[in-house]
């Protein structure tokens, strides 16, 4: 892969990394604005319950793609990018543009969805 390509891959990366990190933050005020000390009834209480629970996993889901991001910056600073780390095959282009945090071809993620990997 040439110097201008992981250039490339490298801003989307970090692009994205900057992304999650402010949806994170976002979603860690809106966590704390939804406390249910100012519920005034069960049903209030349940709902604002409700509304942390769902908060909390977003934040879980971002945690999981800001570890896969930091895991293709790593492999771009180790020469690897781009390379399943499975197989070790050269994962296809196309594949990266649209998630460049990919870290198996389709393959290899396929297998995995399946649990045989």
């Amino acid at each position: 892969m040439d110097q201008k390509t992981q250039r490339t891959f490298r801003e989307k990366l970090v692009r994205k990394k900057k992304e999650i990190l402010e949806t994170h933050a976002k979603t860690r005020r809106h966590g704390q604005e939804a406390d249910p000390d100012g519920a005034q009834d069960v049903a209030d209480m349940a709902a604002s319950s409700s509304a942390k629970e769902f908060l909390f996993s977003l934040s879980s889901a971002e945690g999981s793609l800001l570890q896969l991001v930091d895991e293709a910056l790593a492999r771009l600073r180790d020469k690897r990018f781009g390379v399943c780390v499975s197989c070790q095959d050269e994962m296809n282009g196309k594949r990266l543009e649209a998630v460049p945090w990919a870290k198996h071809c389709l393959r290899c993620q396929e297998m995995q969805e399946q649990g045989l990997l």
